[in-house]
This record gives C-alpha cells, sequence and structure tokens, in this order.
C-alpha cells in the first residue's frame, strides 16, 4: 500500500476525518477536565566539592543513585505519616462516591488498617509489607532527582495527591539521606583506613628489620664490595697479574741460563766489559795476523802480540764467569717470587671463594629488603589514596527546604485538546483504510485497473427508473454518451476477431445485481442498431429474463430446444424489430446447466454463431453463484466483467477472479455500471459530440439460414 492509494482513500473522506478528530478533542477536553490534582515540592541539597573536580561528575551521579536507592525510598515509605496517607496517590476527579475506590483499582493496594488493632496478625503484616513495599515503587517512579555535573546543587521534586504530604516526602528523603547514607558511607572509607594503617605500620618494621640484618651481616663478615666487585676478587685479580709477571721474569732467567750453558754467550754480550775485551781482542788479531804477514811466523813484535792477546783472553774468561753467576742468581731470585706469589694467589683464591658465599648470602637478603619495600610502598600509596577520598567524601546540607505548594499543577488542556484531535485523526484514518481494504470497493478507474489488473473497456453512469432501461436509452439516444460508450466497447471487442469469423462474448459479474444483463442487451441492442449482425444468448439459465426485459415471448420455442435440435434454430430465434437482433431466450426447463453448456450441441451452436455474425454476446450467470461461467469462458474470445461502482467489494472481485481458469483471466476486461460523475473522467466513457440532427435505425433481417441440425 503506498501513499498515492491512501490518499485516493483519505481526501474523499476529509469530512470524516476531521469529525472524528473532533469528537477526539472534546473527549479529551472533558477528560483534562478529570485529570488527577497533582502538588509538586522541591527541595535542594548542596554538596561540598571535592579536591579533586575531575570527580565531581561522577560524585552528582552517584548521590542522585543513593537518592533513588530501594532502601532509602523503603525508609521514607514506611513513616506512618506517609504510608497511611491515602491521598499520596493523585486521583481523578470523578463523582465523589467513586473517590475511594481510586487506591485500589488503580495502584493495586488498599491502605491496611492493622495498625489500630493491639496484636495485629501475620497475615495483617504481610499486608502491610506490600504496601509499604508498592509505595516504595511508586515514590521510585514519581520522584524526580536532578543534577547539573558543573554544579554542586542537587533538585529533589515529587508529586502527590496532598500538598503536604508532598513536601514531606521530600523533606524526609533530603533529611535521612544525611542522616544515614552520609555517615554508611564514611564508615566503608574509616574501616579500610583503619585497616590499611596498622598493614602499613607492620611492613615498614619489616622493612627496617631486613635492612638491619643486611647491615648486620656486612659486619659480621666483613663484607664490602666497589663498583668493580668485591674486595677479594679485586685482591685475587692484582695477585694474579703480579704471579703472571714473576712467571714471566723466572722464564727470561731460565732461558738466560740454557743459552750460556749451551755455549751462546747471552750474558758476555750483554756485559760492557765483556764488549770493550772483545773489540780489543779483535784489534789484536788483527794486528797479529798483520805482523805475520810481514815478518813472519817468528818475531819478537808477534810474540809481544800474541801475549796481549792472551792476556785479553784471560780477561773475557773471567767477566763470562761472573756473567754466567749473575744468570743463575737471577734464576733463583725469579722463582723465590713466583713460588711467594703463588702462595699468595692460593690465600686469596680462598679469601675470593669464601667471599662469594658470603656476597650470594648478601643478595639474597637484600632481595628480601627489596621486596619487603615494595609492599611497604604499596600499602603507603594506598593509604595515601583511601586519605585523599575520606578527604573528597562529600558533605551534603539542605540549603532549600521542600514547601508545601499553594496551587496544583496545571492540567493542560490545551495540550490534551490538540492531542486528542490529532489522534482522532489518525484513529479515523487508520479506522476508513482498513475497513477499505476489509470492505473496499471500486471507487475509481483506476484502482480498479490497479488491483485486477485488466483493461477497463468502459464506465456507464447512473441511470434512473423514470429514466428507462439502459438498451432504451442507448437505442433513443444514440448520439448520448451510453451509445457512444457502447459503440466504444463494441470497438475493442471487435480488435480481437480472428479473420472473417466474429466475436463471442461472454458479459457476466462477481455477485447479482450488478447490471450484467442490462449491459449485455445494451450492447447487442446498439451494435445491432449500428448495423451489424448480432446475436444475443440467454447463458444463464437459473433466472433467464432476457425475454421479459425484451417483452418477448414466443410459446414452447427457446434456447433449450436449438441445442437440443427438435426444431430448426430458426423457428426458436426471437427478432428485435427495431434493429434487427436476433435473439435466443432460455426457459429455465434444464436440469443440469454444466451439462447443458458443455454439451457438444451448445458448443456447435456458438462455433456456428461466431462464423454466421459480427457478434455473438452471451448473458451469463454470476461467477460466485454457480460454476457456469467457466464453461462459458472456453467458448468465448473475450469476457466482460461487469462491476457495479462503489458496491462490488474488492475481496469479492478478487475471489471471483481466482475462480476463471488462468489461461482465461488474460481475456478478461471491466465495464463499470452506476458510475457516478467523479468517475466519468474519460477512461472509457464518452461524453457524446453530436448535433440535433435524427439517428436513422437500420432494420436488419437474418443475413444467413442456419445450417441444418443433425437430429442425433
Amino acid at each position: 500500500m503506498d501513499l498515492r492509494t491512501i490518499l485516493e482513500i483519505v481526501l474523499p473522506r476529509k469530512l470524516s476525518i476531521l469529525f472524528g478528530g473532533l469528537l477526539f478533542a472534546i473527549f479529551a477536553f472533558f477528560l483534562s477536565g478529570m485529570a488527577p490534582v497533582r502538588y509538586t515540592s522541591t527541595g535542594y541539597l548542596m554538596f561540598d566539592a571535592p579536591k579533586d573536580q575531575t570527580a565531581a561528575t561522577m560524585t552528582r551521579i552517584t548521590d542522585i543513585d543513593v537518592l533513588l536507592s530501594p532502601t532509602l525510598l523503603t525508609e521514607v515509605a514506611s513513616l506512618p505519616a506517609i504510608y497511611q496517607r491515602p491521598d499520596l496517590v493523585p486521583s481523578l476527579r470523578l463523582p465523589s462516591f467513586r473517590d475511594m475506590e481510586l487506591p485500589k483499582t488503580l495502584f493495586g493496594y488498599a491502605i491496611p488498617t492493622w495498625h489500630k488493632a493491639a496484636h495485629p496478625t501475620k497475615q495483617q503484616k504481610g499486608a502491610l509489607t506490600d504496601h509499604i513495599n508498592g509505595i516504595a515503587a511508586y515514590l521510585h517512579s514519581s520522584l524526580k532527582v536532578t543534577g547539573d555535573p558543573d554544579s554542586r546543587v542537587i533538585a529533589i521534586a515529587f508529586s502527590a495527591g496532598n500538598a503536604s504530604l508532598a513536601a514531606t516526602v521530600v523533606n524526609e528523603l533530603m533529611a535521612r539521606y544525611i542522616a544515614t547514607d552520609y555517615e554508611a558511607r564514611l564508615a566503608t572509607v574509616v574501616a579500610p583506613n583503619a585497616w590499611l594503617t596498622a598493614q602499613v605500620t607492620a611492613a615498614a618494621k619489616d622493612a627496617a628489620a631486613a635492612d638491619g640484618a643486611i647491615a648486620a651481616f656486612q659486619r659480621t663478615h666483613n663484607v664490602s664490595s666497589s663498583s668493580q666487585g668485591s674486595y677479594a676478587d679485586i685482591n685475587l685479580s692484582r695477585q694474579w697479574d703480579l704471579l703472571s709477571a714473576a712467571k714471566q721474569q723466572l722464564s727470561d732467567a731460565e732461558l738466560s741460563q740454557s743459552l750460556v750453558k749451551s755455549g751462546f754467550d747471552d750474558a758476555s754480550a750483554s756485559s760492557p766489559q765483556i764488549q770493550i775485551l772483545r773489540e780489543r781482542q779483535i784489534q789484536m788479531s788483527q794486528q797479529l795476523a798483520a805482523a805475520q804477514a810481514s815478518l813472519g811466523p817468528a818475531n819478537l813484535g808477534q810474540q809481544e802480540i800474541q801475549n796481549q792477546l792472551n792476556a785479553i783472553r784471560r780477561q773475557m774468561a773471567a767477566a763470562s764467569g761472573k756473567a754466567a753467576g749473575s744468570v743463575g742468581e737471577r734464576v733463583a731470585v725469579a722463582q723465590a717470587r713466583v713460588d711467594a706469589l703463588q702462595g699468595q694467589v692460593d690465600q686469596a683464591a680462598a679469601a675470593a671463594a669464601v667471599a662469594s658465599e658470603n656476597e650470594f648470602d648478601l643478595h639474597q637478603l637484600m632481595a628480601s629488603a627489596q621486596s619487603k619495600h615494595s609492599v611497604y610502598d604499596n600499602l603507603l600509596g594506598r593509604l595515601h589514596d583511601s586519605e585523599l577520598s575520606a578527604t573528597q567524601l562529600t558533605h551534603a546540607q539542605i540549603v532549600s527546604q521542600a514547601t508545601i505548594p499553594s496551587l496544583p499543577e496545571s492540567a493542560r488542556t490545551v495540550l490534551y485538546v490538540i492531542l486528542g484531535f490529532v489522534v482522532g485523526c489518525l484513529l479515523t484514518v487508520s479506522v476508513l483504510v482498513q475497513r477499505h481494504f476489509f470492505n473496499a470497493r471500486i471507487g475509481s478507474v483506476s484502482i480498479l485497473s490497479s488491483f485486477l489488473r485488466v483493461p477497463n473497456l468502459g464506465s456507464l453512469p447512473i441511470i434512473g427508473s423514470r429514466r428507462g432501461t439502459l438498451g432504451r436509452l442507448a437505442l433513443d439516444h444514440p448520439h448520448g454518451a451510453i451509445a457512444e460508450t457502447l459503440r466504444g466497447i463494441r470497438l475493442r471487442l471487435q480488435e480481437y476477431a480472428q479473420g472473417t469469423a466474429g466475436v463471442v462474448v461472454l458479459v457476466t459479474s462477481a455477485e447479482r445485481g450488478e447490471g450484467k444483463t442490462s449491459v449485455a442487451a445494451a450492447l447487442a441492442l446498439r451494435a445491432a442498431g449500428d448495423g451489424l449482425s448480432v446475436l444475443l444468448i440467454e447463458g444463464d439459465l437459473h433466472r433467464p429474463s432476457l425475454s421479459e426485459d425484451f417483452k418477448m415471448a414466443n410459446g414452447g420455442r427457446g434456447l433449450e430446444a436449438a441445442v437440443s435440435g427438435k426444431l430448426q434454430r430458426e423457428k426458436v430465434l426471437e427478432i428485435h424489430r427495431e434493429t434487427g437482433l436476433h435473439c435466443l431466450f432460455a426457459r429455465a426447463s434444464v436440469p443440469n446447466a454444466v451439462a447443458f453448456l458443455d454439451s457438444h450441441g451448445f458448443r456447435r451452436l456458438v462455433e456456428e454463431g461466431r462464423s454466421i455474425y459480427d457478434l455473438v454476446v452471451i448473458d451469463g450467470p454470476p461467477l460466485l453463484r454457480v460454476p457456469d461461467p467457466l464453461v462459458l469462458s472456453r467458448l468465448v474470445d473475450r469476457i466482460i466483467w461487469v462491476m457495479r461502482a462503489e458496491r462490488t467489494p474488492q475481496r469479492v472481485i478478487a475471489e471471483a477472479l481466482k475462480r476463471l481458469p488462468a489461461d482465461r483471466r488474460a481475456l478478461v476486461a471491466t465495464v463499470i455500471t452506476g458510475a457516478p460523475k467523479r468517475m466519468l473522467t474519460g477512461l472509457g466513457f464518452y461524453a457524446g459530440y453530436s448535433g440535433r440532427g435524427h439517428f436513422p435505425v437500420i432494420m436488419h433481417e437474418p443475413a444467413a439460414t442456419w445450417p441444418e441440425v443433425d437430429e442425433r
């Protein structure tokens, strides 16, 4: 359903919609006069600003939640000054004999009277508890607690049927909030603070004890360290360095000693005295060689040089002996130093091993102390946060008591009237739309076409009884609107003619009284009056009426006789004298109409009529009454579905369309009868366009004789 369809339904009924809205507006006006009388009282609480302003918004939200908590509301509802008052809930302003029944009927509880009894029963106490719980629920739904995040003030408003009672509820709520909730919130902070303080003290003692254990261990085991490590490790490393240097010196001395023993006078070569003696030896050897060369082997100069040379050699041997003795001393000294340093290294290694064990124990003590310090720091931070929270506890005070209102709230009569009018209009539109789709009728050609999705051949206007029948008007006014519309329908039907054969048309409807017989007769008369050869067959064998409408009766002859072959068909034809229309009327003498219409004789009658006449019109019964139209639909070229404007419901039309065979639905075209002026918009309607001349009527005789009928 689209907007266009709704507008087509609603716009013609604007007055009905306005009337429905007006009725509801009047009802809303009287209802506003019976609206409950409400007295609203408002009180204000102000809270101290917290030191941490970022928590102000969250604090306001928490305060509002606490004010609306079930516990606090139940405490307020338990006050006798509140739960014993019948006018807590605003009541409708009804006649006096109904006033006392409202608290029961509207809110489901009655005020118990057990408090007047000396010994209330268990059932009475349970009734009072339910009553108080009901009041607490009503307080929760009626209280309005609001607060601006940027403001430290919270407004508490409550509406009651009594002015003083509204103020009492607000004042009691604020007083009990200050008296009970603040102390409870403070207790939730004080208790954790005491526990945290004790835990912090114990953690501080544990941390101090761990530090003392570390100091005592260092003093007892003489454990000290630097950035480079423990002193024992440093000493061991230094002794190792000295031992390595001494071993290197010993190795050098032993190498020199081995060279001396092997004949390489390394020690002599390194002595300055020996070097001088060696140079002199070389000079003397050179002089000796020169003397022997010049004076011969035996001469006095040579002997003197030889003596000097021997003296030099003895001096060198003495110096070399001294040097060899010095090398042995060096080896001995180096060996003694290596032995001494090795002992020192062994002592340093043993001290380092002991120091390493002490260092491990010290690290264990330090790790334990660090853990205890972490626990202490954590507890100290939590204690600081808890103390900060204690300083941020908001302290509320009443800055404005709820006062007794002097006037009730306004009834908002204008708003009620406007809402009533709008609701009335909407409900009226809804009813109209629902009624339209439940019992919708054909209101326009466009609605019919969109609903059935079949073409509409024409729309015929409403005809009063004084004007005569539809066929009579079509003949008496050949250039009138009805005649022109019937011509338009006939011309569109002739588009389906097959070659030279005529067109067979079935005229039917969904129900009785929609004008199908009148349309069939008028269509046949006007076509015959326009010069066509036309045969009108009365296919409604249950309620035949064409002969009475035409005022033509011919004894026992009729359609039954023509199909059965008892008489020649020319003898059972009725001919309309004014137009030459050929008619076959039924006499209601057939026991089984479906079998008759589905017989071979009736089918051959239709086929012969198609070959002889330009147009064959069959007036069939309604679709929803009998199955006869289903049989007739197989014999025709087109089906005219006559519908009464604003009378035939759409659901009836839909059901009738479903009953036609699927392959026959494509042959359906509609004709609307009884259409009001607003539907005669040119969609299948010809208003006429004639002068004053007289339209001549052409008389016709049968154009051909019927073939002989097989008597069998």
